[in-house]
């Protein structure tokens, strides 16, 4: 869009300057500004004259992007191309329940209640759930934006996190020192809590080897998006991604073709044509 604003305000100037339209019009493309900030190396004059410049007078402003999400079957697809049963829980993880990467890679098997009932851990919360920590440890700068909070998990993700600790034991045994739910399994750097540049690029290898670009990210914003689209309470979905304010979902409520084709769809349905 900007460069479509650019090439008609110069067409106007040149059509201006060849006596095809208004001067007056030409004029009207520009304002003087004052730079209140220059590049060291720009000449501002003995007296600041030259911080007075002309400037376009017509902008644009970009609409926001609505955020990349999966497909339900890419994100099958990315836990059916791991090749660990570790990074098969890290697919199922994120894209269940939310959480953002660096809550994640801050959570210690503490943090874990994977167990029906929780009352002999001293939790109330019933079912399955992940708490998520309030701040992060300072090994993996991970961090919560929003305070400790609590996100159930479903059944799947319990599973996978049982074959993730059966493999955990095959490879560690006794050597197991951490309590970091995400560690290395190989590699120099074995049996230490794993970083967020390790996990982004197991997921990127992933999503280019089945053709698609996959982030870390784009699972929080896929799992925002199937609980509004699945007309979850709003103030429900804000507790789950641990969001300050409600408005802060207004990023994940962009319409999907198919959506819209619903819509048109249902109005329609058995009216006389």
């Amino acid at each position: 869009m900007d460069l479509t604003l650019t090439a008609v305000c110069e067409f106007l100037r040149f059509a201006a300057a060849s006596g095809l339209a208004d001067p007056d019009v030409a004029a009207m493309l520009s304002e003087r500004r004052h730079l209140t900030f220059v590049p060291s190396a720009f000449d501002v004059g003995e007296q600041g004259q030259f911080r007075s410049v002309r400037s376009r007078a017509l902008r644009t402003r970009a609409a926001p992007l609505p955020p990349a999400t999966f497909t339900t079957e890419q994100v099958e697809s990315l836990r059916a191309g791991a090749t660990t049963a570790r990074d098969h829980f890290i697919v199922r993880v994120l894209s269940r329940s939310g959480v953002r990467v660096g809550e994640l890679l801050g959570m210690r098997l503490e943090h874990l209640h994977f167990l029906p009932d929780s009352m002999p851990l001293g939790c109330r919360v019933p079912g399955a759930h992940l708490h998520v920590p309030a701040n992060g440890d300072g090994t993996t700068a991970a961090r919560s934006k929003s305070g400790a909070r609590t996100v159930p998990v479903t059944a799947d993700v319990v599973m996978d996190y049982r074959e993730y600790r059966t493999e955990r034991f095959d490879l560690f045994g006794d050597r197991d020192q951490s309590d970091h739910v995400l560690i290395n399994l190989s590699g120099p750097y074995a049996g230490a809590p794993m970083s967020y540049s390790n996990l982004r690029q197991i997921l990127a290898r992933l999503g280019t080897g089945l053709g698609f670009r996959a982030t870390p990210h784009m699972f929080r914003h896929t799992a925002a998006t199937e609980w509004l689209e699945a007309r979850i309470a709003p103030d429900v979905v804000q507790q789950l991604l641990g969001h300050a304010s409600q408005s802060t979902l207004a990023v994940y409520t962009h319409p999907t073709d198919a959506a819209a084709r619903a819509a048109v769809d249902r109005v329609h349905e058995g009216r006389p044509r």
